[in-house]
């Protein structure tokens, strides 16, 4: 069973931040290996993501779970996201970071990450579906780290 999304956050200051955060799952551990090894149950994600109206290309979809800590990084290819199984998202509350590039030379395409909440179900897998609205989000200036201002 799919809940409603709770709420929506514009975006974060740099896509390094999902990036680093996609870094550390990968090196401990978290978003990885089946059930069983994470210690926390998972289920496995899907859905479709579009920005602007149109299909994301290419990019990231991951979902934090803060009551276990752990991540699951999904890949994007032409506005579809998918976990492999076992290494989709913990049940509870995730905040839910989209990462959208161009498949073709990985433009960024708006500056940072766009996020969310949702509620995974621990009953089901989660189907979820993302729409970046262009209002929502800084456009990319062709810079990877930006400033706080």
């Amino acid at each position: 069973m799919i809940h409603a999304v709770t709420s929506c956050r514009s975006y974060m200051r740099s896509p390094v931040v999902v990036l680093s955060l996609a870094l550390i799952a990968g090196l401990s551990g978290c978003g990885g290996g089946d059930a069983a090894d994470a210690g926390s149950p998972r289920v496995n994600a899907s859905g479709e993501v579009t920005f602007a109206g149109k299909a994301i290309p290419a990019g990231t979809v991951t979902f934090l779970n803060p009551a276990t800590g752990n991540l699951a990084v999904c890949p994007i290819s032409n506005g579809v996201y998918s976990s492999q199984r076992g290494q989709g998202p913990n049940p509870g509350k995730n905040t839910v970071m989209i990462v959208g590039q161009d498949k073709v030379d990985g433009t960024y395409l708006w500056s940072g990450s766009w996020s969310t909440e949702v509620e995974v179900d621990d009953e089901s897998d989660y189907d979820g579906e993302f729409t970046v609205n262009a209002d929502e989000v800084k456009p990319f200036d062709g810079k990877v780290l930006m400033d706080d201002d």
